[in-house]
């Protein structure tokens, strides 16, 4: 396990327990410690949606059903 994959499993552990991330969001993840790691504290909302469509683009991700947080949607809410 590398640094990345360990932060990308933090990250995950961060999810509301009712979030079902699409398998093989192993990758997603580790975009998202890519984040981490360079802003920290200062990534925003479309830092991630930007990740999250840079995986679904390279991978075909899974297309989710946009539900909002208070439904455990995983996603962030699209760049505006």
């Amino acid at each position: 396990m590398t640094y990345l994959d360990r932060l990308a499993r933090l990250i995950r552990s961060q999810l509301p327990a009712e979030a079902q991330p699409p398998a093989g969001s192993g990758p997603l993840f580790r975009l998202y410690a890519v984040l981490l790691l360079a802003k920290g504290e200062h990534v925003t909302d479309e830092d991630v949606h930007n990740a999250l469509a840079a995986w679904m683009q390279t991978t075909g991700g899974a297309r989710t059903r946009r539900t909002g947080p208070a439904a455990g949607c995983w996603a962030t809410p699209p760049h505006r």
